[in-house]
């Protein structure tokens, strides 16, 4: 291996060491077209972080889909930080089984001897005018649910 893929391979292996140091760490982040947000917790708090949003000493360099760049701002050297999601861990939502009830009787229905007959509903019956009953300067448009009268733009 040579010399300077030896030093990025360095490098690389001690950013994370570095920024679990300082206390950064990526909780979620969100893309959605253009707009990206990091979440981030620092010394016990959380914060939502665009690029080029400054946390304490801590500039947001770049956010990609699993990972953001961060940099120190002190730093004269201008060493970029990886911090990704890869190391991130949740724990698992774990629910304690709950014992089965019993499931409530069914009762029969009651009779109908108490109740009013029920009627049937009367058939659908759309409206319909007949030609003599359409006035002058309006027209007849028929419709699924019956005829209706408009106003006609082109009578004379």
């Amino acid at each position: 291996m040579n010399k300077s893929r030896w030093a990025y391979v360095c490098l690389g292996l001690s950013i994370n060491a570095v920024a679990a140091e300082v206390g950064v760490s990526l909780e979620g982040i969100s893309i959605l077209g253009a707009q990206r947000y990091a979440f981030v917790s620092y010394k016990n708090q959380s914060f939502r972080v665009a690029p080029n949003d400054q946390v304490d000493d801590w500039l947001v360099v770049k956010i990609e889909p699993r990972a953001i760049f961060v940099r120190n701002v002190k730093d004269e050297k201008g060493v970029e930080q990886k911090i990704d999601m890869d190391n991130v861990t949740a724990e698992p939502l774990v629910v304690a089984p709950q014992p089965l009830t019993p499931a409530a009787p069914v009762l029969p229905m009651p009779t109908s001897a108490g109740l009013p007959e029920a009627k049937p509903a009367p058939a659908f019956q759309p409206r319909v005018i007949k030609d003599e009953d359409i006035p002058p300067g309006h027209r007849r448009v028929r419709t699924p649910f019956g005829d209706v009268l408009v106003k006609d733009e082109n009578a004379k």
